[in-house]
Order: C-alpha cells, then structure tokens, then sequence
C-alpha cells in the first residue's frame, strides 16, 4: 500500500538512491498505488541529494499531472537540485510553478533560489530576487543575505550587510566572507579591512579566504605594507598560510620594491612545504632581475621546472633580463632558446632584452 512504498521510498531517500526511488514509484504506477505527496517529496529529495536535477522536475511534473499536491519541501527540493548544477533559470522556474500552485515559499525557498543565481553570477537577478521575496513577507535567513551579498558588487553588498544588522539576523564567517570578496573584486582595501575588523570585534574566526580576500586587495592597490601586516596577523592567528597567500605576498612587496622582502617569502614558501605556483616565482624571478641577482633568477627558474610548473611568458622575460642586465648574453640567449622549445609565446620584450645582451658584449652575430 501508499504507506509500505512511502517508507521504502523514505529509506532510499535517505541513502541517496535516487534510482531506486524512482524504480518504487514507477512500480505504485503499475499496481495502481495511490502516489502522495510524501512519495513524490522523497523522491524529489533523493534526486536533489545526488544532482538528479531533470528527475527532480520530471517528478514535479508528475505531481502536477497526477493531480498530487505539492507542498514547499517538494519545491525546495527541486530548486536546490538546480542550484547544485547551477541552473539558475531552471531555480526560478519551479519557484514562478511554485507560486502558480499556490505554495508559499519560505525562507529555506529563497536562500536556494538565490543561490543559485549566485552561483552563475547573476548578481542582478539574485538581488531582484531577494526584493521580491521581502515584498512578499519572507523573512530572509542568513543563507538567504549570504548568498545574495555573494552575487553583489561591493555597494550593494555593503547596503544588504546594512540591512542584515538593521534586521538583526545573524552574522557568520560566511556573510563577512561574501562581503569581503565582493569588496575585494572592487578593489576596495579600506572597507575589506574594515569588515575583517567588525569580524575580530564579534569574535569570528577568520579562515584563509578571509584572509586571503584582504591580502589579495591590498595587492591589488599597491599596499604593500598592509599586506605584510595582514600575512603576519595571519600566521599569528595560527590561519594556515597558502598558496594564494604567498602569491599575493610577494607580489605585494615586488610591486612595492621591497625586493629583498620578496626573496625572504619565497624562501619561506620552501621551509612551510607550501606548493608553488606559477605566479609566485614570476614575481620572485622578477624581483632577482631588479635587485640584479641574475644567478638567484636561474636557481629559482631551475626550482620552478623542477616543480614540475611551466613558465610562462613573464617568467622568461625576467629570467632574460636579469642575465641581461649582468652581460650574461649567453645565458639570455640559452632561455630565449628554451622559451622557443617550449613554445611560449616571444614577445617584444623577451626579444629586446636578448638582443640587448648581446649588444653590450659585442655579440653581433
């Protein structure tokens, strides 16, 4: 009967087997057992559980054609199947069926829907979103402001953080997260430091992407000294350096001609066991053709190669120019060889600084 197939159905729900679920149901059909709302629900959620998001509408179809009431947590079910993949457009869709149908939604409705808009970064149509929801008198959870102060740009993401204090809903590392990234995109180091400061004020604990997000924007505006101070509140605070973390570093210090401060990190990078990047030695390579240490550019060429990282168009430029800068024509000339082995692309600079080289030490040839 309706109740066997429900528990059964319930329990492949909650082990994620969609397939089976659907297998129960298509089986009721045949012996002619009345569906519920309860079966479709469970099954729908199995679907969702394991990103089954076209199962998940085909059975809200078979609700509606079965003439089977539908109720939030089949619709909820069947938006975050979409979020999951990122099918925004499709999200909404069962959101405008849901209201067709008369269901109301919730706030679990539109933290799912909005996210998935956040998820293909269609900030305007989150936003538009998160309006209509608040005209309709659903109360916006946490998830809800996160997700759509995620898909902001940095003004409105400060606006909604606004309103999510006004309103006195709950803030997490993930909301401050949201808003930092938004401000970080817009290149906004002030309010990013700001924002990490009202964390340490509410006792939040900061992770690497918060930290990451505040160093990546001092980078990005010439701030290096806060960069520095950031990198180092960071590891006081016992937040895993990574990465990224160096990355930005260095290129922070290089960028602001603290040369040998740009050494020092990458130096670092080896005694933390922290894997490379390409972007790392570029900027560390760079930094040696400045201060003009054309032997420590090759060693950190040779590192990077030996990493297994390939270098690219910048890497080799400042790997030739700091031989050039140091009369080393032969070497300029052995890199420039390598470059075109390796098939990166030569460009103006690679060339000049090569030829200039050679030029220096009467290498005409």
């Amino acid at each position: 009967d309706t109740i066997t197939c429900n528990a059964a159905i319930s329990a492949c729900e909650k082990a994620g087997e969609w397939a089976h679920a659907s297998q129960l149901v298509s089986l009721m059909a045949q012996g002619m057992v009345e569906l519920s709302t309860i079966t479709c629900s469970a099954v729908i959620s199995a679907c969702e559980k394991t990103g089954k998001w076209k199962s998940a509408f085909r059975f809200l179809s078979v609700m509606a054609q079965s003439e089977v009431k539908c109720n939030e947590i089949s619709f909820n079910a069947g938006i975050s199947a979409c979020k999951k993949v990122g099918n925004w457009e499709e999200s909404l869709q069962v959101l405008r069926s849901m209201e067709r149908r008369n269901v109301e939604p919730n706030a679990i409705t539109s933290s799912a829907a909005i996210s998935s808009c956040d998820k293909a970064c269609k900030w305007r149509e989150a936003l538009r979103l998160f309006n209509s929801m608040t005209l309709c008198g659903v109360k916006s959870s946490m998830n809800s402001f996160s997700s759509v102060i995620g898909a902001c740009d940095w003004e409105q993401a400060l606006r909604l953080l606004g309103i999510m204090a006004g309103s006195q809903v709950e803030m997490d590392t993930v909301t401050f997260s949201a808003a930092m990234s938004a401000c970080e995109k817009g290149g906004n180091w002030e309010q990013v430091l700001q924002l990490l400061n009202m964390m340490v004020e509410r006792d939040l604990e900061s992770d690497a992407v918060i930290f990451n997000a505040a160093i990546s924007t001092c980078k990005k505006t010439g701030q290096w000294e806060r960069t520095m101070q950031l990198f180092n509140l960071m590891d006081q605070s016992k937040v895993e350096l990574d990465t990224i973390t160096f990355s930005s570093a260095i290129g922070a210090c290089k960028e602001g001609g603290e040369l040998k401060q740009a050494l020092h990190l990458f130096d670092v990078i080896a005694q933390r066991k922290v894997r490379l990047d390409t972007t790392s030695c570029s900027a560390a390579i760079s930094a040696c053709e400045k201060e003009g240490a054309w032997e420590k550019a090759l060693q950190l060429f040779c590192i990077m190669t030996e990493s297994k990282l390939e270098p690219d168009t910048i890497t080799f430029n400042a790997a030739i120019s700091a031989c050039a800068k140091a009369g080393q024509w032969q070497r300029a000339l052995q890199l420039l060889f390598v470059m075109r082995q390796s098939k990166v692309n030569l460009d103006t600079i690679s060339c000049s600084a090569a030829i200039s080289a050679c030029e220096k030490h009467g290498g005409w040839r």
